[in-house]
């Protein structure tokens, strides 16, 4: 009680804006100025176990390992040829659910695509099965 009682009345003056309990997205103003749509088409993987089996991290036979991975919040990526395009969900929200049903299985994702300092990522919108 005490503790809501000082969140409140930081809030209150403006020193701890309640909405930084909000799960939810947020909008940052600047973000809009460069962005790139595009899509990415490749394998979904858990970034976690590729980097540390490059051999056996991927395909098929390590679906079953690459969701449990996914869905336990570990970082996910989609494998495009030799390019990892690290995954996050669009407004800052997480892609590991909207992408765990997904793994080891090529998509086609389409986002915002940026590349910053050797670092590729896509902020995922919509995610399909490419055959």
């Amino acid at each position: 009680m005490r503790r809501w009682l000082i969140i409140g009345a930081m809030s209150a003056i403006g020193l701890f804006p309640l909405s930084t309990f909000a799960e939810k997205g947020h909008d940052h103003e600047g973000h809009d100025a460069a962005k790139s749509k595009g899509s990415v088409v490749g394998e979904v993987v858990d970034v976690t176990c590729y980097l540390a089996h490059p051999d056996s991290g991927i395909g098929p036979e390590h679906a079953k390992c690459a969701a449990s991975c996914i869905n336990k919040g570990l970082p996910v990526a989609i494998k495009q040829g030799d390019t990892l395009y690290i995954a996050t969900g669009a407004n800052h929200n997480s892609a590991n659910k909207m992408l765990s049903k997904y793994a080891a299985k090529q998509v086609r994702a389409k986002g915002e695509v940026k590349t910053l300092n050797g670092l590729n990522m896509i902020f995922v919108e919509e995610v399909e099965v490419v055959e």
